[in-house]
């Protein structure tokens, strides 16, 4: 991972509950931020040097989550190194830019994946099925928003929590005049 400040920890954490993966590289310009979040996974390689993350046989895919600024530099050292990579959002500055790491990333046959909070959340994910199942008719347009809730109680297999704490809005309406 490269980037351990603000959002980095909150990767770490994700990538270590898949149960399928492992932090092994911890990469800040940041001593500070590297020992906060060394002390967590302490079996971890530490490293202020983004060259040595991508030198290491060890590591199969990188995680960003850096300034945007150092998106599109960052990320194409990555794929050029052969590495898969995760780009937290937005995936870089500029449109250019960003097609270019999609092209890259075909050219190295590489993920080049962006890294939006709740694309796989549970609400998220029935909301998108009963649009495809066209449930919701033609939708004009949309709104996710989040806000905590302390209520819990269970609805299906998610919890009332969760889906409060994802509110979306849908307006599903037939336009009043057809031009």
């Amino acid at each position: 991972m490269i980037g351990t400040g603000y959002w980095g920890p909150n990767l770490a954490n994700s990538i270590e509950r898949t149960g399928k993966a492992v932090v092994h590289a911890l990469c800040d310009a940041s001593p500070d931020n590297l020992g906060s979040l060394a002390r967590r996974y302490p079996y971890a390689r530490t490293t202020t040097d983004v060259g040595e993350v991508l030198q290491d046989d060890g590591v199969d895919a990188v995680f960003i989550a850096t300034p945007t600024t150092t998106h599109y530099e960052l990320g194409k050292r990555v794929l050029e190194a052969g590495k898969h990579v995760l780009i937290e959002k937005p995936i870089t500055t500029s449109s250019p830019e960003a097609a270019a790491l999609v092209r890259l990333a075909r050219e190295r046959d590489r993920v080049l994946m962006v890294g939006h909070v709740f694309e796989y959340s549970p609400a998220i994910r029935i909301v998108d099925d009963r649009i495809k199942a066209g449930e919701l008719g033609e939708i004009y347009y949309m709104n996710v928003g989040q806000r905590a809730s302390a209520q819990v109680s269970w609805v299906g297999h998610l919890t009332v929590a969760t889906i409060v704490a994802m509110t979306v809005c849908v307006v599903w309406a037939k336009p009043l005049l057809s031009l």
